[in-house]
């Protein structure tokens, strides 16, 4: 077995040379599969910060999840527009997010108000760019998933 960053690697043992010609690309390594370890500490302090850190993983993809769904019924057109533009444009769709966020982190409660009124007396164009946001940012991260040559036509 290989360990790679959390993942094992199983590998079969063979001894001889004449055993490794037989063998396709894909029979050699099976895929990764999870290594399972015991991430339980002695202390309970430390049980808690774990757990804790689950459960805000678990919050945080229910409430993309719903965000998601709820801006696609909402706006299934520029939904479906801004999903095939992140994956068209991955790359820019990144870097903007990147800049969004970068502007965001640096605002003070009061711009942060101010900006949320000005949103709410603009309802209709928020949701509408907020949509297109949205759909663009989970394009971009579905496209980043590493594909393989044989999925993806002409990238042989």
């Amino acid at each position: 077995m290989t360990h790679i960053n959390n993942y094992v690697a199983i590998v079969p043992k063979l001894s001889l040379p004449s055993q490794l010609d037989g063998l396709k690309n894909q029979d050699k390594i099976t895929p990764l599969v999870p290594k399972i370890t015991q991430r339980w500490s002695t202390t309970i302090l430390d049980n808690i910060k774990y757990l804790a850190e689950k459960v805000k993983q678990v919050a945080l993809f229910i409430f993309k999840a719903s965000l998601s769904v709820c801006l696609y019924w909402i706006n299934p057109s520029f939904f479906a527009m801004g999903f095939i533009g992140g994956i068209a444009f991955d790359e820019k769709v990144q870097h903007t997010v990147g800049k969004i966020q970068a502007v965001w982190n640096h605002l003070s409660y009061a711009e942060t108000a101010v900006g949320c009124f000005l949103c709410a007396l603009s309802l209709p164009v928020t949701m509408v760019t907020s949509t297109l946001l949205w759909s663009a940012y989970l394009g971009a991260k579905a496209s980043a998933r590493p594909l393989s040559n044989k999925a993806v036509p002409g990238l042989e």
